[in-house]
This record gives C-alpha cells, sequence and structure tokens, in this order.
C-alpha cells in the first residue's frame, strides 16, 4: 500500500472508521427498503440484522487498526479484549440485558396493543 495513503489513513483513522462503517451499512438499509416496498418477499430476520448491526462496527476497527497500526496493532487489540477488567457478573449482564429488554419491549407492546403474549412474541425479537 501506497506510504502516503497509509499516513492519510493514521492522520484521519476515527472518519475512517465512520465512513466504512456507514458503506457497510448501506446493503442492510438497501434490502430492508426492497422489503417495505414490497419487492422482497422477505426481510431479513432479526438474528441477521443483529449480527450484521454488530459485526460492520467490528470489521471496520479490525480494518482500521491493521491499516494503521498492523499485526502489533492487531495483537494488542486482541489482548485487550480478552483481559478481565470487571466482576465476570457484569459480563453476563452485558450479554443478556439487551435481549431481555428486546423481548421485554416486544411482550409489552403486545400486550397494549391485546393480543396477548406468545412465543410468537419472542420469535418477533429475534431469539
Amino acid at each position: 500500500m501506497d506510504k502516503t495513503f497509509v499516513n492519510w489513513i493514521k492522520k484521519h483513522d476515527l472518519a475512517i472508521f465512520f465512513l466504512m462503517v456507514f458503506l457497510l451499512g448501506w446493503p442492510r438499509a438497501i434490502v430492508e427498503a426492497g422489503y417495505s416496498q414490497g419487492r422482497l418477499l422477505q426481510g431479513p430476520s432479526s438474528i441477521l440484522t443483529t449480527l450484521y448491526l454488530l459485526g460492520t462496527p467490528l470489521v471496520s476497527a479490525l480494518v482500521v487498526i491493521a491499516i494503521t497500526r498492523g499485526r502489533v496493532g492487531l495483537k494488542e487489540w486482541g489482548a485487550r479484549f480478552i483481559r478481565w477488567r470487571v466482576n465476570w457478573h457484569w459480563y453476563l449482564f452485558a450479554l443478556f440485558a439487551y435481549p431481555l429488554m428486546v423481548a421485554g419491549a416486544y411482550t409489552v407492546s403486545d400486550l397494549i396493543a391485546g393480543r396477548g403474549w406468545s412465543v410468537l412474541t419472542v420469535w418477533k425479537a429475534g431469539f
């Protein structure tokens, strides 16, 4: 890779990260728009959408780190990623808080709408 290009990316690494997240997010938005317009028979599942939305910033971060800091940066990022800094209870909380809140929101929404609770309520939430 050209040295001036790498230096430019190093200088603007945060902007490049957000630009990549934005550009990688567009395919999902296009699919969702096609589904909402009736041009696609089935939209993406909630689980795939969640994985895509979580993976987009991760891939962008790894690409920017690899370009700006190389293997040393990737090793440092990996070491930070697996270093435990808090009690394991907080990791469980971080892992399960969002899915439980989403399932709770769908349940409350269905109960308010008068549909009652069912397994489909949790299925709509993506679980």
